[in-house]
């Protein structure tokens, strides 16, 4: 009975040690452009775009402290910036980026051994996606409004990209202030008739930064 409480002793004693956990990076990052605010994906860079990226090291359930730590932080394998503590980072997407970046953060020499975490950021091109947000409207008065969505641009607002829609062809002005809609006269045309709609958008500040999207309608 004693040797039995004796083993039982000092397996319970040996728990803690079992029970920890070996050390683990996490990386995350965050584009900083624009999406529209019902987006519920994750916004993807374009080119140009500015993206953050943070690295945490949880041990035994814990956030370590990193503050001194070497944290090498590596862009497809070329080194983008080191230091101590340095567990955030930030950079611009190159113009000459296409399909993905490799994010890479390496903590040099902890507890005797190298730790790192890699992320592949993947580089989108900016979209435009036609939407009717009011059907009732159309029933109401005759007409179909519709909304441009912008995605991915290097802009805070819609208002910072010029906007330029079409219908068969034909250039149509958008709606004043709101440059990203359209109200389109559904008793103009005969019942039945398709209508092929086009808008483009282009950054102001970067007119190389464009996108544009077309969709055939059927009038009713």
């Amino acid at each position: 009975v004693i040797v039995l409480i004796i083993g039982v002793s000092a397996l319970a004693l040996g728990l803690p040690s079992s029970a920890q956990t070996a050390p683990e990076l996490f990386l995350s990052w965050g584009a900083e452009n624009y999406a529209p605010a019902d987006y519920q994906g994750k916004v993807l860079p374009a080119r140009k775009s500015k993206v953050s990226a943070s690295v945490a090291l949880i041990e035994n359930g814990k956030i370590a402290d990193l503050s001194k730590q070497e944290i090498r932080w590596f862009l497809d394998r070329e080194l983008e910036n080191s230091g101590r503590g340095l567990n955030q980072i930030s950079f611009i997407v190159p113009d000459f980026a296409s399909g993905s970046i490799r994010l890479r953060a390496v903590l040099i020499g902890y507890r005797g051994a190298d730790l790192e975490k890699t992320a592949v950021v993947p580089v989108a091109d900016p979209e435009l996606v036609i939407d009717a947000p009011y059907p009732e409207k159309k029933i109401a008065l005759g007409i179909n409004i519709f909304q441009a969505l912008a995605y991915f641009f290097n802009i805070r607002s819609v208002k910072e990209l010029s906007w330029v829609w079409s219908a068969n062809g034909e250039k149509t002005v958008g709606g004043g202030d709101l440059p990203d809609r359209l109200e389109l006269d559904a008793s103009a045309g005969q019942s039945g008739n398709e209508i092929n709609l086009t808008v483009g958008a282009s950054n102001r500040s970067n007119p190389l930064e464009l996108a544009n999207v077309s969709m055939n309608l059927i009038i009713r």
